[in-house]
């Protein structure tokens, strides 16, 4: 055999270990038992190693997953695996990126927060990894039983996240905290399968779907039941009044957690109700989207109402969390494809401006920090640089042109304007309003402030750089939408349709 024929079955076999359905799954958890086996044989090697490790092992995957090779495969047609629980589609393509591009920004958040740790740096850093593998797959769940075997898997996962500080007593509370309303919303969503299997006698979603279609969607016991699955997926992505643990977890939580459960968890609540939503319950749809307005609303002004009297800036962060939960839920509650595309461009603009805030948060972090607000008054003056990207992570939140976060409540404010929802369209301007009191509240202290910051790390140029990086992003694609909108529809607007 020649050299060239050595080439040709090199490559053909490369396309075909590229086209593997599930590469990337089993990329990501061969990464978090790597990570494992570094902890437990190799007790000395270094956290901050490690730490890049993963970074470089997401940055890989986040571009593996970017190949046309790897996108393309599923784009034509669907490809069922475990049977027909789980499926790839353009969907499942399109939040890959999206929760491997979380991944990645927490662990370059957790840096800091890994090297101060003097144990269970590899235990963290193999949840994580495993908290993205669930997310991920939730992005493909094509029935009941799938769904709930990966939101457990995250939730678990997230349990231990949240209460992996062992000797921190806030810690430990947010994560029994968060174990025992998960439970309560388990129990809730299992109730509710239940009684969809028991009227439908199926747990795919397709199968629910035709059924519904054949003169069944107004069944009483249906409607109870997704009702109770709304219950369950409300609590994963904070809505009203499935809100109760979110400011005592993110205040007891590791910061590197908390931007997870912000961005990526919150994320993945978002993919499962769609999935739920338009695959099964469509026929549906006059049912589910005034509640979902409803639900909507509460949650915007809850969590604004909420988040304007603290003092604590994880706490604030975690009810502001809860108003920004509402405002994606309009992307849903308007039940149009351009609503969908603009709640996943809405989750781009989030993640960025969660990063932007709590980067910062961790690297400016003591052992004695308590987060209040005041902890950070004068912060322009000890670091002009952490100061001036916790401003515009925040000015995005906000929603202030020309940042990402800006355009991001536009579409959605387009989106159910162009189904004269305008009750929904006040609440969100309400809702942005009070967002700017309590945003411009944390910019005052960094700005006009001045305070005792005491003794602090001061950040390296690499972090500088990573910082720097994330202001660029905020800024092009808020000047610049069409990448992030492109990633938000094309790879799947004609599967919607």
């Amino acid at each position: 055999m020649n050299f060239a024929a050595i080439l040709d079955s090199a490559k053909e076999r490369l396309l075909e270990t590229l086209q593997l359905p599930l590469l990337i799954e089993f990329l990501l958890l061969a990464a978090a038992m790597s990570v494992l086996m570094i902890q437990a044989f190799f007790p000395l090697f270094s956290r901050r190693r490690m730490t890049w490790i993963v970074i470089l092992s997401f940055g890989f995957l986040l571009v593996l997953s970017l190949l046309p090779i790897v996108r393309v495969i599923n784009t034509e047609s669907l490809v069922n695996v475990f049977g027909t629980s789980y499926r790839l589609d353009p969907w499942t393509m399109t939040f890959r990126s999206f929760f491997l591009l979380a991944g990645l920004g927490v662990c370059l958040l957790a840096l800091p927060w890994v090297e101060h740790q003097q144990e269970n740096a590899g235990e963290y850093l193999s949840l994580l990894i495993l908290a993205v593998l669930a997310m991920v797959l939730c992005a493909g769940v094509a029935d009941f039983t799938m769904l709930f075997v990966t939101l457990e898997f995250l939730t678990i996962t997230s349990y231990v996240l949240v209460g992996i500080q062992r000797r921190n007593p806030l810690s430990l509370e947010a994560g029994i905290k968060y174990l025992i309303v998960g439970a309560t919303a388990s129990a809730m969503m299992v109730y509710g399968i239940t009684l969809i299997f028991g009227m439908t006698g199926t747990l795919q979603f397709e199968a629910i779907d035709t059924f519904l279609r054949a003169g069944n969607a107004g069944s009483p016991m249906i409607k109870f039941g997704l009702l109770l699955v709304l219950s369950g997926l409300g609590f994963k992505i904070a809505a009203f009044p499935f809100h109760w643990w979110v400011p005592d977890v993110y205040q007891g939580a590791p910061l590197p957690t908390v931007a997870l459960l912000s961005t990526g968890s919150k994320a993945a609540g978002f993919v499962l109700m769609i999935r739920v939503l338009h695959d099964a319950f469509q026929p549906m749809a006059e049912f589910w989207q005034p509640i979902l307005g409803l639900l909507a609303a509460a949650t915007i002004l809850y969590g604004s109402l909420a988040a304007l009297t603290q003092n604590n800036l994880k706490r604030l962060l975690g009810y502001s969390s809860i108003s920004h939960s509402g405002v994606m839920m309009l992307g849903l509650a308007a039940g149009t494809i351009f609503g969908q595309q603009a709640l996943i461009f809405y989750l781009y603009a989030y993640l960025f401006g969660v990063l932007l805030v709590i980067c910062p948060m961790a690297l400016w972090e003591t052992p004695s920090s308590q987060h209040e607000i005041s902890e950070y008054s004068g912060l322009r003056d000890k670091s002009p640089w952490l100061a001036a990207a916790m401003m515009v992570g925040l000015v995005s939140l906000a929603g202030i042109p020309p940042l990402i976060g800006f355009f991001g409540k536009f579409l959605l404010l387009i989106a159910i304007l162009e189904q004269q929802l305008y009750g929904l369209a006040v609440i969100l301007l309400i809702g942005v309003g009070a967002s700017l009191y309590y945003y411009l509240r944390v910019i005052r202290a960094l700005y006009f402030a001045r305070g005792d910051i005491g003794s602090h790390p001061v950040p390296a140029l690499h972090q500088k750089v990573i910082l720097g990086a994330l202001i660029a992003l905020t800024f092009f694609f808020g000047l610049c939408q069409e990448p992030l909108w492109r990633q938000a529809s094309a790879q799947w607007l004609d599967w919607f349709s």
